[in-house]
């Protein structure tokens, strides 16, 4: 089964305002964080990653965007899979 949210879709309430300080939520917002969140997340290929799964039957997938971008982290930052 697929899970997608639309990334350009905004919370009502976002956690990050309470746990963290005013200060660090801006800093998170206007780094490199933001930036992924605002612009890259909505380009990342959910929808050809959704095409694998079966659009009803079996487990849920994680949402598709997040596992998308996590994918182009990984890349970028060059991390290897340990074990």
């Amino acid at each position: 089964m697929r899970c997608a949210a639309d990334p350009r879709q905004t919370s009502l309430f976002d956690p990050g305002e309470r746990m963290f300080s005013k200060t660090v939520v801006k800093f998170l917002r206007s780094g490199w964080a933001g930036l992924f969140r605002q612009q890259l997340l909505a380009l990342m290929p959910a929808r050809e990653l959704a095409e694998h799964f079966h659009p009803s039957q079996g487990a849920p997938t994680k949402e598709l965007y997040s596992m998308a971008g996590l994918i182009f982290l990984k890349e970028y930052c060059n991390l290897r899979q340990v074990g």
